[in-house]
């Protein structure tokens, strides 16, 4: 412990103090953020070894943390340019296409997997073409559906017989 005047301060409080003192400081910021790559370079194999190891660890807070990233940065415009290529294919293929508003159509579920019969909950989703497109289906409302993204996807361009 050093004294400061009257008071003893432990080596973390002295630290803190001049990180405050020097943290708006251009020159000492680029100076602290080159030592850290230069440290992560000579480490970066155990630095890995110690993310993935935490990874492990923290399994629901990473997937949350990529669920979260996943939803913040889903956008209008994404959304907008999907809805586009899904009407030009449509429209290549000789089909029935009209406007949606998908939010109709995740209401209508009340967030049910339309394949599994799973609720679909902070989960990627996917709204999928009962009849594919490819094998002629429509880009009308009563052919499309609400599922789970992995569902979807195992799914794939095929026709499935709802069973039950």
């Amino acid at each position: 412990m050093r004294r400061i005047g009257l008071v003893a301060l432990t080596s973390s409080e002295r630290q803190r103090r001049y990180h405050e003192s020097h943290k708006n400081d251009p020159a000492w910021l680029e100076r602290k953020r080159a030592k850290s790559r230069a440290s992560y370079r000579r480490n970066k194999s155990k630095s890995i070894a110690r993310s993935q190891r935490w990874a492990g660890a923290n399994r629901e807070r990473t997937q949350l943390a990529s669920r979260s990233f996943y939803w913040r940065n889903v956008t209008d415009e994404r959304l907008r340019v999907a809805e586009k290529t899904r009407r030009r294919r449509a429209l290549m293929l000789a089909t029935a296409v009209e406007p949606i508003d998908y939010s109709i159509i995740v209401r209508d579920s009340l967030g049910i997997c339309a394949i599994c019969d799973g609720p679909v909950i902070n989960e990627p989703a996917h709204i999928d073409h009962i009849v594919p497109l490819a094998e002629g289906g429509t880009h009308t409302y009563n052919n499309l559906q609400f599922t789970h993204a992995r569902c979807n996807l195992a799914k794939g361009a095929k026709l499935l017989k709802k069973v039950g």
